[in-house]
């Protein structure tokens, strides 16, 4: 580039590009995986709530048993 400094400013500028850009990239995948666990963790306490709940369902059914019934 004639007229616009030396080649080892334009090698600094583009080192500077390549750090940014690869900081956000690390930014942006460390948030990622941040919401993927985040994920994992609420699959996990609404599984864990839906088993509690089938689990009292069936035991409320077995209270409700009348002695006729047996």
């Amino acid at each position: 580039m004639i007229g616009f400094g030396s080649a080892s400013s334009s090698a600094r500028a583009d080192v500077a590009v390549n750090i940014i850009t690869y900081l956000g990239a690390g930014c942006l995948l460390v948030v990622i995986i941040g919401f993927a666990i985040a994920l994992y963790q609420e699959w996990q306490m609404v599984r864990r709530f839906d088993a509690e709940k089938q689990r009292q369902r069936f035991f409320d059914s077995l209270s409700n048993i009348t002695p006729k019934s047996r």
